[in-house]
C-alpha cells in the first residue's frame, strides 16, 4: 500500500484521499462553484483560482484571480480557447485540467 507523509505522520493512501476530497468540499462551500478549466461551458466567465507555475502561462497573462471567458471548446481532445481581456489564447486540454476556476457567469 502506498504511504504519504503529512505534518509528520505516514498516512495510508485512503486517508490522503479523503482529505484531498474534505479540501475540495471546503472550497466549494466558501466560494462556490470550483471547478476545473477543462470542464467549463462556453461563452461564461471565470476566475482563476488556481494554476501550475509555468512562465508562459503568465507572459501569456494568466495569473491566479483573473477573470477569463471560454471562447470555444475542441473536439476530441483539442485546446480550450480562453479570452482574457483583448486576447484569445488557446489552451491544451491537459494542462487546462490542472488549471482550477470559479464562477460562470
Amino acid at each position: 500500500m502506498n504511504r504519504k507523509i503529512s505534518k509528520g505522520r505516514i498516512l495510508p493512501v485512503y486517508y490522503t484521499y479523503i482529505i484531498e476530497v474534505i479540501t475540495i468540499i471546503n472550497k466549494n462551500i466558501k466560494g462556490g462553484d470550483i471547478m476545473e478549466l477543462s470542464s467549463c461551458k462556453r461563452h461564461c466567465t471565470y476566475e482563476v483560482q488556481e494554476l501550475p507555475s509555468l512562465h508562459l502561462l503568465k507572459v501569456l497573462g494568466l495569473r491566479e484571480g483573473i477573470n477569463l471567458k471560454v471562447q470555444s471548446k475542441q473536439p476530441l481532445g483539442g485546446p480550450i480557447v480562453v479570452k482574457i481581456g483583448n486576447r484569445s489564447i488557446a489552451i491544451a486540454k491537459s494542462l487546462a485540467k490542472d488549471i482550477i476556476v470559479k464562477g460562470g457567469s
